[in-house]
């Protein structure tokens, strides 16, 4: 990944079009990629690995350690795993297990990263190793949570008619 700045803010984006295809431990090839993009960070996809992160976000008004305490008092605490500090302050906790992205899903702040997204991972500048592990499962709770459809959301997705034109389309450009 490699930072660039988007209407005046700084985002990660992938160096390689087609990341989730050209994800490689080949080192030849991320040699080449090295020389090519030599400040760039590494990403990984934590799906292909059988995890999950829990993404923390403590920026832009949003308190992810806030809203994760509240779920930890509600369900207990989340165990012990490896953790990363985040360029922003933020936290990412890795725990084994499948599951999808999603943004503020379990809380304001807190997303998760799994099947289709990717992390920065530890790199000693601005994203830190805080704890190496061991990797915990994860929790039951957080997993029920991700893969949850609200009830509203269910009653809508059920009573929508299929393939219209604007949901063809968009399966179009994907």
């Amino acid at each position: 990944w490699r930072l660039v700045v988007v209407d005046g803010k700084p985002q990660k984006i992938p160096c390689v079009k087609a990341w989730e295809e050209a994800a490689t431990c080949d080192a030849a090839l991320i040699t080449k990629w090295w020389e090519t993009w030599p400040e760039s960070g590494v990403g990984s996809p934590p799906d292909r690995s059988g995890h999950v992160v829990l993404d923390i976000d403590d920026k832009n008004g949003k308190s992810g350690s806030d809203a994760l305490a509240a779920l930890e008092a509600a369900h207990g605490a989340t165990p012990a795993t490896m953790e990363v500090m985040t360029g922003s302050g933020g936290r990412h906790l890795w725990f084994k297990g499948e599951g999808k992205n999603t943004a503020s899903k379990l809380g304001i702040g807190l997303d998760t990263r799994g099947k289709g997204g990717w992390v920065a991972m530890p790199d000693g500048a601005s994203y830190l190793l805080l704890n190496a592990g061991p990797i915990a499962p994860l929790p039951e709770w957080i997993k029920s949570d991700i893969f949850a459809v609200k009830h509203e959301e269910r009653k809508r997705l059920d009573d929508a008619p299929l393939d219209q034109p604007v949901d063809l389309e968009r399966a179009r450009r994907y």
